[in-house]
């Protein structure tokens, strides 16, 4: 009798985990192959981190992914890298992925509390069309975006953002959220690599199409509103409407875009 209890047990046991497993592989396979959403579709923000895989197409998307920093609602800049000299250099580029790439499945991977927030939107801006050093597997899309999502990369191994990367890589600089006023003021910024070699890299001018005020409010363009920075005294507003008179205690977000 007890034989017997032991050896239904066993094949209960067995059954449950069988069971487990095969719903372990089912969610491997849920997270390795996904369905994501078209292009057009896809929602997304600035400083968003979105994927493809490897070779978009418009049936599913999975490992390896193909990474892409987000700039506004629709823009995006991409690491894709040149051909010549074994793909060792990158120009990055904006392109409207809501055009570009409507019918091509995507995910949205956004970020973690890590992130840096808007100041890695100014840097990718500047970025754009500037000559960086790539390396297929230790210098990509991946590592930029990266840096753009949660700053300077760490050789520790308690960071939370250690992955393997080139000495060469220009991602070492430091690249923290309090330094938004300051390079979006500079309009200039200093990537650094490992061995302490420097790239300026800078834009001409912004196009500030949309500050995001504390309390959330859209400006109406037919009202006169007069928008305090650090360097501004906050004195006298001109509006209609009703903001709170002392300085925002966090920084505005941009919007990003590519403007003449």
């Amino acid at each position: 009798m007890k034989v017997q209890f032991v050896c239904v047990l066993c094949i209960l046991f067995e059954v449950t985990l069988s069971q487990v497993m095969a719903q372990e592989n089912a969610d491997r396979f849920r997270k390795f192959f996904s369905k994501g959403s078209f292009g057009s579709d896809l929602k997304f923000q600035q400083g968003d981190n979105l994927a493809s895989f490897v070779i978009p197409n418009k049936h599913f998307v999975s490992r390896p992914y193909v990474y892409y920093y987000a700039l506004n609602e629709n823009e995006v800049v991409t690491f894709k890298p040149s051909k010549g000299k074994l793909f060792r250099k990158v120009y990055p580029k904006v392109i409207k992925l809501k055009e570009k790439m409507a019918k091509i499945k995507l995910l949205n991977r956004k970020h973690t509390s890590n992130y840096i927030g808007p100041v890695g939107g100014l840097v990718a801006r500047m970025m754009v069309g500037a000559q960086l050093y790539f390396n297929l597997f230790f210098c990509n899309d991946k590592h930029y975006v990266y840096y753009l999502t949660y700053g300077a990369y760490s050789d520790a191994w308690y960071e939370d953002n250690v992955i393997r990367v080139s000495k060469k890589c220009p991602v070492r600089a430091p690249l923290t959220k309090d330094l938004f006023r300051k390079v979006l003021k500079a309009k200039t910024f200093t990537l650094r690599d490992a061995y302490e070699r420097e790239k300026v890299i800078s834009v001409k001018d912004w196009k500030d199409s949309r500050w995001s005020h504390p309390l959330r409010v859209k400006f109406n363009p037919k009202e006169e509103v007069k928008v305090f920075t650090s360097a501004e005294p906050a004195t006298e507003i001109k509006s209609p409407m009703t903001f709170p008179t002392r300085r925002p205690s966090v920084p505005p977000i941009v919007d990003i875009a590519i403007g003449a």
